[in-house]
């Protein structure tokens, strides 16, 4: 615990003992804040390490982010962009959302964050779009308070803003798409694939 929480505990005590001890015969100051001392040291040994932990945040986990919510968002949300530019609306294909799952995954484990080239092979034209998003209190990136609809937001705000993520976005030769996210503690990473 703080040494000045310590010896606050340490005053409190010895005003109470002086107190009621003032007049007692034997009454010998050193020996009453030496016995106050190493009591309260005794009572709090080893606190110290728990408030450090609490005040970094190590105690604490974070609330389980629903991956699922931020895709099918980030779905909608692109399929309203595509909407007010006149595009038909994209669908969502599974080989393609598990595709874009699993490199936001990789990129979130390997520590990395680049286009994989769409490195599947479809005989149409292809697009790619992808995004890293901190997730931290007020520190998101694109709002002061975290959760699912927000990230989702960030993410595709973010790419309405790049003229190249924009143009993927609201390509008319599209047709079909798959989102994946992938989270850690920090930050999520983000991919759509879209595909003719």
């Amino acid at each position: 615990m703080n040494s000045i929480i310590k010896y606050l505990l340490i005053i409190g005590c010895f005003i109470f003992l002086f107190s009621v001890y003032d007049d007692a015969d034997g009454f010998s100051f050193d020996s009453i804040t030496g016995a106050i001392t190493s009591n309260v040291d005794a009572i709090f040994e080893g606190t110290s390490d728990l408030v450090e932990e609490t005040a970094s945040g190590e105690i604490f986990e974070s609330e389980p982010i629903n991956i699922d919510l931020i895709e099918s968002e980030v779905l909608k949300l692109v399929n309203e962009e595509r909407s007010k530019n006149n595009v038909r609306v994209l669908t969502s294909k599974s080989d393609l959302h598990n595709f874009a799952r699993s490199w936001s995954e990789k990129m979130i484990s390997q520590n990395f964050f680049e286009h994989s080239n769409l490195g599947f092979s479809f005989n149409s034209y292809a697009g790619e779009n992808i995004m890293e998003t901190p997730i931290h209190s007020s520190v998101i990136g694109c709002g002061s308070t975290y959760d699912e609809k927000n990230m989702a937001s960030c993410i595709v705000d973010g790419w309405i803003g790049s003229p190249g993520h924009h143009e993927n976005m609201i390509n008319p030769q599209f047709s079909m798409t798959g989102v994946g996210v992938a989270c850690d503690s920090s930050k999520c990473k983000s991919t759509q694939v879209f595909m003719g």
